[in-house]
């Protein structure tokens, strides 16, 4: 409701595909500019990449496995997004500042 209509931004649920026809995982909360195309017999949508404003991973408890599919299922997003258009800077910023430390690569992480 507090979106301007004018702007066409939706709030949404889905997957994401890049240029080269690569899909993210099925995304739970995804804010969009435009239409996206329906994925049949669901009430979710598939949205090019460059329509995708932000994405969000909702969790109902804070569990390592459940913590580990959430950064799974983002790193993929990242993975299938154009580096320039994907900025870490904010995502970073904000990792340092809540954790006190910097964000770790991927590689670095440690799954048990």
């Amino acid at each position: 409701m507090a979106i301007f209509k004018q702007l066409d931004v939706r709030v949404t649920s889905g997957k994401i595909r890049n240029k080269k026809g690569e899909f993210s995982n099925e995304v739970d909360c995804m804010i969009v500019e435009g239409e996206g195309e329906p994925i049949p017999y669901t009430d979710k949508f598939i949205y090019d990449i460059s329509q995708v404003i932000a994405v969000l991973e909702i969790k109902k408890n804070l569990y390592k496995d459940e913590l580990v599919d959430s950064y799974n299922k983002m790193h993929r997003i990242y993975k299938i997004s154009d580096p320039d258009i994907t900025n870490m800077k904010g995502m970073r910023d904000a990792f340092r500042h809540i954790m006190k430390k910097e964000l770790p690569t991927y590689e670095e992480l440690e799954i048990r």
